[in-house]
């Protein structure tokens, strides 16, 4: 009796081990920076609350001041490297808090959006608490500003890292077989860089529309609250495309329902290897679609970004209808479905060498070879358990 109730008690224990391991190899561990919501240099409505985390909450809303820039933000300088932010608060109204990097003096990137939900009152503690948390990368020592599209009060943001969360640098190349095509939709290529850029659909989930053209591929943007902000780079070097053609204007669908009587005014750019080729005049909602066309021969990067014009940014949601790239200058041909180009007859005298592979390094092989190690662990711990379980066994006998 006691051998067996030994061997039950082993029993228990490697699984309970085996159960750990696997919790804690799944369990993602975070450095956390803790940065009260009053802490930071931007603008904003303080709170006074003895719930609150510092003693005070803020709040920040879309309102825009006489010179039509937002009036409200929230801005941290020397921010620590961040893989994941989360942060409190409470609102009546949902909306989405955007994050602006600045990379250079006077210039800012869009490194992240996040959605909350409506949470029934202003009161950013109890019941009507809400937690929004997102993977966003923030580099060492960054000046972030915070703004939202609508109004919410929070307490305090969480700036969170793990190493494992980190971005893999890409250099943003393009799939087997893209450089046989004629032509080629940029929704269906690898991006090298992109904001909060919508493939072949808008931000509402609804067709690409411009002024009653509808287009059943393109980009969907927004304008931001920066001058080129909001962006998408392209690697085509040595593709061999010649062409870039697009048609541009405001969605309609987006802005009918989210305009609430603000001006809708925004300018497009094309850019290639940093100079701009392309510059849009001011449109506005219900104007017709505007045909662009660049020529980006032997370019190695293309860049296609928004700006909000002096109004502010109001619901300046962007459609680039039917982007694509092509190899020729007739546009139906470049917004046709698109088709290899003529293989050429292989040599026959070219031969492969046996047993040679491409140098390929995927960005999951780091997580990949943990996982194994992980199983190699939990196989070991069986293996000394059935070795345990048989000595008790035949002592038994």
């Amino acid at each position: 009796m006691y051998r067996r109730n030994l061997l039950i008690l082993i029993a228990i224990l490697i699984v309970s081990l085996a159960a750990s391991i696997i919790i804690s190899a799944e369990e993602t561990e975070y450095e956390v920076t803790k940065l009260e919501a009053e802490d930071n240099v931007g603008r904003f409505a303080v709170g006074e609350s003895d719930e609150a985390s510092g003693g005070k909450y803020i709040g920040i809303d879309y309102t825009l001041d006489t010179e039509g820039f937002y009036n409200y933000a929230i801005i941290y300088e020397n921010v620590p490297e961040t893989t994941t932010v989360s942060f409190n608060y409470a609102s009546p109204h949902g909306g989405e808090v955007i994050f602006y990097l600045e990379v250079e003096e006077g210039k800012q990137e869009v490194i992240g959006a996040m959605i909350y939900d409506a949470t029934g009152g202003w009161d950013p503690f109890g019941d009507t608490l809400g937690i929004v948390e997102e993977q966003i990368y923030i580099p060492e020592g960054s000046k972030v500003t915070i703004v939202t599209t609508s109004t919410f009060n929070v307490d305090y943001f969480e700036f969170k890292f793990n190493e494992s969360e980190k971005p893999k640098p890409t250099d943003g190349k393009q799939k087997e077989g893209v450089k046989d095509l004629n032509n080629v939709f940029l929704s269906d290529l690898e991006f090298l860089r992109a904001t909060r850029v919508v493939l072949d659909t808008t931000y509402m989930f609804t067709d690409l529309s411009i002024n009653g053209e509808v287009y059943s591929k393109g980009l969907c943007m927004s304008a931001g609250h920066f001058p080129g902000s909001e962006f998408v780079e392209i690697n085509i070097e040595g593709l061999g495309f010649t062409t870039f053609a697009s048609y541009i204007g405001v969605d309609d669908v987006t802005n009918t329902n989210y305009s609430a009587g603000m001006d809708t005014t925004v300018k497009f750019y094309v850019e290639v290897d940093g100079v701009v080729k392309y510059e849009s005049d001011v449109m506005t909602i219900a104007e017709d679609p505007r045909l662009v066309v660049v020529d980006v021969t032997d370019a190695k990067v293309l860049k296609l970004y928004t700006s909000p014009v002096d109004d502010g940014v109001g619901t300046d949601i962007c459609v680039w209808g039917n982007a694509a790239l092509g190899k020729t200058s007739n546009i139906e041909e470049i917004f046709a479905t698109p088709v290899p180009t003529e293989s050429p007859t292989p040599n026959p005298t070219t031969e492969s060498t046996p047993g040679k592979t491409d140098d390929k390094t995927g960005s999951g092989n780091d997580e990949e070879t943990s996982g194994y190690i992980v199983w190699i662990i939990i196989a070991a711990i069986v293996v000394i358990a059935a070795v345990v379980i048989f000595v008790i066994v035949k002592k038994k006998k």
